[in-house]
């Protein structure tokens, strides 16, 4: 289990404001994986703060639908110790970023990471992503107050025919053996697996022929 608590240090820079985390979702990639990306963008200046040295959260997913793949510090903490731990709870992966000498954590991409769908994703049109348990914390050893942790949503859209593949991925949306390409080139409903067996053009052939 990662230490819950973050060891600070002190480096003398200028105070500046820093925002919570927020979660943002990346590109689907390599379907049905989709990737997720924690950042850090600058708060409204209100309260300085030293810049931000040591930063702990929890990404929360749906076990269901997703199995942890792959992760990855984004550039702005390439310089931070990372640390990960996908066993810390059902259904969360919890991120430590600690400083390596005298390193602070700056704005931008913070942790990337990939989920895959399971069989346990079929019929399922959407799918959340969270952050809890958020720690931030400055040179000098003072936990920094955070804004409400991020939320994110990729949505899969509606699977017509159940094959478990969403429309928006599925060749052939009706599953009648025909791809949803062909049967709008040739003026068919690619929602209709019925048509597969009219005889469109009458050479004695079915349109699937």
């Amino acid at each position: 289990m990662l230490a819950p608590v973050l060891l600070l240090m002190l480096y003398g820079a200028p105070p500046i404001t820093q925002a919570a985390p927020v979660l943002s979702m990346g590109n689907v990639v390599n379907y049905p994986c989709v990737q997720v990306a924690v950042s850090l963008g600058n708060d409204t200046p209100s309260v300085s703060y030293d810049p931000l040295a040591g930063i702990q959260f929890d990404l929360m997913y749906d076990t269901q639908q997703f199995t942890v793949s792959t992760w990855g510090a984004g550039g702005a903490a390439a310089q931070q110790r990372l640390d990960v731990n996908g066993s810390y709870q059902t259904g969360g992966v919890r991120v430590l970023f600690t400083p390596n000498s005298s390193t602070t954590v700056s704005e931008g991409t913070l942790f990337t990471i990939n989920f895959c769908r399971t069989a346990g994703a079929v019929g399922k049109t959407y799918a959340d992503f969270s952050l809890s348990a958020l720690v931030l914390g400055n040179g000098v050893g003072d936990y920094v107050n955070s804004s409400a942790p991020g939320t994110t949503r990729v949505t899969w859209g509606s699977d017509f025919d159940g094959d478990g593949t969403p429309d928006s991925w599925d060749l052939d949306d009706d599953n009648d053996g025909m791809t949803d390409e062909y049967e709008l080139r040739y003026g068919l409903n690619p929602y209709n697996a019925a048509d597969a067996a009219i005889h469109s053009d009458g050479d004695g052939l079915t349109n699937l022929q």
